[in-house]
């Protein structure tokens, strides 16, 4: 039986309260910001291993940690399966930040993860980083807080969105990820989420961000920009007013893509980085909000979580019929 401590430092997120033992995020992967807790966790020899540096960045910053054993005597000397352990916890924190964002904008980053590995004689330890980092609307970084509640709500989503996957399935599949093209669009809506919230440079985060909305609302290659002005002005737009200004805001944004991805001028109302820190925060609200009313509706949830024609016609359909001025029964 080999004992394990895996943590990893969570940047540019601050909660408000103290979790103590932490929140269940999923298994025995907890989030917390016990700095008492932690101080238990890693003995002299931890710390002595990973650095000064970067002990106390953990002792500053909110954490993920998991600590139990597992049933495998070989972990300990065997290099790949060690960092395959460390690489299956740090695969499951990314789903955190995303969905953070979907609470609220940030910059949050998982960067680096730690794992040590213990049985009665030896120790061994292993480290890896993430290569991804996140801005926020702005394309900048900064700390945001959070509370009990905010994070409680991550985890509700989390349960809701992702197909479970765990430990023992990990290591007996040897690989724990799906291709996102060939998943529904929820799946290759988040997929898309992280590459534009990975994109610091507006006009390229903005194209991103129309790309995820294209997800959630095309359903076919004919007429792209309009029918999306006009399905998305409809599903979020309670009025005329409201649904008019989403539309002409849209069609602007669109304009915005279109001169980033032709390298065209950017049109007047985009050309300096305040209105397109304007126009990058609108979309980004407009897919937040979507993405999560689209979630907490069972019934639209069950329908976009549908693979193959049969389904992108259903979508067409109740979209059309939305558009139509129908009610949308799905």
């Amino acid at each position: 039986m080999t004992q394990y401590k895996f943590i990893a430092s969570i940047h540019k997120l601050k909660i408000k309260e103290t979790l103590s033992k932490g929140i269940h995020f999923k298994e025995n992967l907890r989030v917390s910001n016990n700095k008492s807790k932690l101080e238990d966790y890693i003995d002299d020899y931890f710390a002595l291993v990973i650095g000064n540096l970067e002990y106390t960045s953990l002792m500053d910053l909110p954490y993920f940690y998991s600590i139990s054993s597992i049933e495998d005597s070989e972990i300990i000397s065997n290099d790949k399966k060690g960092m395959d352990l460390l690489n299956y916890f740090i695969l499951s924190t990314q789903p955190f930040s995303s969905l953070l964002w979907l609470v609220k904008d940030n910059s949050v980053n998982v960067v680096n993860g730690f794992i040590e590995l213990k049985d009665e004689v030896n120790r061994n330890y292993h480290t890896n980083y993430r290569t991804t980092s996140f801005y926020n609307k702005e394309g900048k970084t900064g700390t945001v807080e959070f509370t009990r509640e905010e994070i409680n709500k991550v985890i509700s989503l989390h349960k809701t969105l992702f197909v479970p996957f765990d430990l023992k399935t990990s290591i007996e599949n040897e690989h724990t990820s799906k291709q996102a093209f060939n998943g529904n669009r929820f799946e290759r809506v988040f997929h898309s989420i992280q590459a534009a919230r990975s994109e610091p440079y507006l006009p390229s985060r903005i194209a991103s961000f129309i790309t995820v909305l294209e997800t959630l609302l095309s359903t076919s290659s004919s007429e792209v920009s309009h029918k999306l002005k006009e399905r998305l002005a409809w599903v979020l737009g309670s009025n005329y007013i409201e649904r008019k200004e989403i539309f002409d805001n849209l069609g602007l944004i669109y304009s915005i893509r279109s001169a980033n991805v032709h390298g065209n001028t950017m049109p007047k109302k985009g050309n300096n980085i305040e209105k397109l820190e304007r126009l990058s925060s609108i979309i980004e609200d407009y897919t937040r909000t979507i993405v999560l009313k689209f979630l907490e509706d069972e019934k639209i949830r069950n329908l976009y979580e549908g693979v193959g024609e049969a389904t992108d016609k259903k979508i067409e359909g109740w979209l059309n019929e939305i558009v139509l001025g129908g009610e949308g029964k799905i």
